[in-house]
């Protein structure tokens, strides 16, 4: 005898654009699929759940955030959605983006007139990046602002979630190979499907890692949208991962963050030669001055997981590269 389908829900949370994500990351592990969507001055995190929920949970790990970021509670929404196609109500709320030359839309907006854009078209799944939040934004920009003056034959995609950026790289720069690393299993496949998807799976690898742990290559070009602590934690191995006077587009960063990590990456022979604000979030471009090391050409050797203890620039401390005790994504 077959028992009645599983019940299914949305619960939707408002919060300020610095904290949507957290919300969205404290929902994650408790239900199906989490969705960070962009409004006028707030974010709307959106998620997805099916079978018994354990409500008690989900409200406590919300309080637990919103105190974390000393703001309000905010009201959580739920809503039963039996009958309802649900995964197609969550692409609805997914709008067509235009960031400088990019246009970036879900399967939904099929067929799409590029009016001679660079359509990316992105489903992220659990994976970050659909484009919507102001760190992914950033990025685009900075990329496209790029293009007018380099020309890089060999890019890396450092955490790249969902691929968008190693995607938008490639329709930039057609003759260029990039190899896209995250240490999340999800993410890897999303990044995988949306190459194919975008027909740029024959300039783009996707591996798993864990920061540059255990990846030995060079490049002109590398992206990297995490978060303040772990970019900072990453500034040594970068300045010997980029060869000549590369560049470096660093993201998930807030603007209050933005010295610090500028100092880290300077302390290793980088200069700022733009800074994207949006919103609370900053986005850097960094061009390598000096040389920071050097590392065998394109080499990629074993791709390890594990984290490891990378020196920092000032104090003689010791931060964690991702991966050990700092922490991981995301922004939204």
């Amino acid at each position: 005898m077959t028992g009645a389908p599983a019940a299914v829900w949305s619960i939707t949370v408002d919060a300020p654009g610095t904290a949507a994500q957290a919300f969205a990351d404290t929902l994650e592990p408790h239900v199906d699929s989490v969705s960070v969507f962009a409004g006028d001055e707030d974010r709307t995190v959106m998620a997805i759940v099916s079978g018994l929920v354990d409500w008690a949970v989900l409200v406590r790990a919300i309080e637990t955030t919103a105190h974390e970021y000393a703001i309000p509670v905010p009201r959580i929404v739920h809503e039963r959605l039996d009958g309802i196609d649900w995964l197609g109500r969550n692409r609805s709320h997914f709008p067509k983006l235009r960031y400088g030359r990019f246009l970036v839309h879900g399967a939904h907006h099929r067929p799409i007139d590029r009016c001679g854009l660079f359509a990316i078209e992105i489903e992220a799944g659990r994976a970050f990046g659909s484009g919507t939040h102001a760190s992914t934004e950033g990025c685009l920009r900075a990329l496209d602002r790029l293009a007018r003056s380099v020309r890089p034959r060999r890019i890396i995609d450092l955490g790249c979630g969902s691929g968008i950026l190693a995607i938008a790289a490639v329709r930039l720069w057609p003759r260029a190979c990039v190899l896209a690393l995250d240490c999340d299993p999800a993410a890897v496949e999303t990044a995988r499907n949306n190459a194919a998807i975008n027909r740029a799976a024959s300039r783009i690898v996707v591996r798993s890692a864990t920061g540059f742990s255990g990846v030995r290559i060079t490049a002109d070009l590398v992206t990297a949208n995490i978060l303040a602590e772990p970019l900072v934690a990453l500034a040594p191995d970068a300045a010997r991962r980029i060869r000549g006077a590369g560049h470096i587009v660093l993201s998930g960063v807030l603007a209050s963050q933005a010295r610090g990590v500028r100092a880290a990456y300077r302390c290793h022979g980088f200069r700022q030669v733009r800074q994207i604000l949006i919103g609370d979030w900053c986005t850097l471009v960094l061009k390598r001055t000096r040389d920071g090391g050097s590392l065998p050409d394109w080499t990629a050797g074993g791709v390890g997981t594990a984290g490891r203890h990378v020196q920092g620039c000032r104090g003689g401390g010791t931060l964690m590269q991702p991966g050990a005790s700092a922490p991981g994504r995301r922004c939204g």
